[in-house]
């Protein structure tokens, strides 16, 4: 398998971990359930309910570059997103703890926000980084100053 199907797949199923929405169809359980109890009366869907945000620091000491992420079963996420970063951007192994830190010295790359979700990375000293989670899942948009303080003023 090439590198970049082997990221991509990580990421998918880093994201499915963390709870990621995807929509309903005909192939969803769901949605087969629905097709084969057809004139039966339809269930009720059950609530959806938020996953708990977790927090975790993927980090490249020889380049001081840090990728913040605040999302769901965030340990799993970070280590599965950490080995593709690891090969397809930094050519290097990352480290990964829990918690949120970063180098003091370093420079802010991006803040990325997951669709709608609470889910949040921050980047830092590394744009190629910011290109490579974008360009794998574009759900993954750039905040602004503005949609950080809009997100807050809704309380999310």
């Amino acid at each position: 398998m090439s590198r970049k199907l082997i990221a991509t797949i990580s990421l998918l199923v880093a994201l499915a971990s963390a709870g990621a929405a995807w929509p309903a169809d005909a192939t969803t359980v769901q949605g087969r359930k629905s097709l084969q109890n057809e004139g039966a009366k339809a269930e009720p869907k059950p609530a959806r309910t938020q996953p708990t945000v977790d927090r975790c620091t993927m980090a490249v000491p020889p380049t001081r570059a840090t990728v913040e992420a605040e999302i769901a079963n965030a340990a799993d996420f970070c280590e599965l997103v950490s080995q593709a970063l690891a090969v397809d951007v930094f050519g290097a192994p990352m480290l990964v703890t829990p918690g949120l830190w970063h180098y003091s010295d370093a420079a802010l790359s991006c803040r990325l926000r997951y669709g709608d979700s609470a889910y949040r990375m921050t980047i830092r000293n590394s744009p190629a980084a910011c290109r490579w989670l974008i360009g794998l899942a574009p759900e993954w948009q750039v905040e602004t100053a503005a949609t950080a303080s809009s997100q807050r003023l809704v309380g999310r």
